[in-house]
């Protein structure tokens, strides 16, 4: 598995609080719009994150997301994204502060 750089690592945080954001705006996920695309590019990238992190949380939260994705369960959604965010940014943090 290739582990991302932290160019990689800051388009992922970016996609993390542009889907966090239409979660609070209440925007509607559709299938094949742009929500739904950064969505499946983000549950990959936290997948490889927490395999290359060995970080079971944010894997779980992973899984969590991608379940509630297919079922279109918004709120499981929402609660899954807020464990992922918060364990991607603790390893954003470790990883790519300077």
């Amino acid at each position: 598995m290739d582990l991302l750089s932290c160019d990689d690592l800051a388009f992922v945080a970016d996609d993390l609080a542009y889907i966090s954001d239409g979660m609070a705006e209440g925007v509607p996920i559709e299938e094949g719009d742009e929500l739904d695309s950064a969505l499946a590019d983000v549950v990959d990238a936290l997948y490889s994150v927490a395999e290359s992190e060995e970080n079971e949380i944010l894997y779980d939260a992973a899984l969590s997301l991608d379940y509630a994705w297919e079922e279109m369960d918004r709120d499981a959604f929402v609660d899954a994204l807020d464990v992922a965010v918060y364990e991607f940014d603790s390893i954003y943090i470790a990883e790519c502060s300077e």
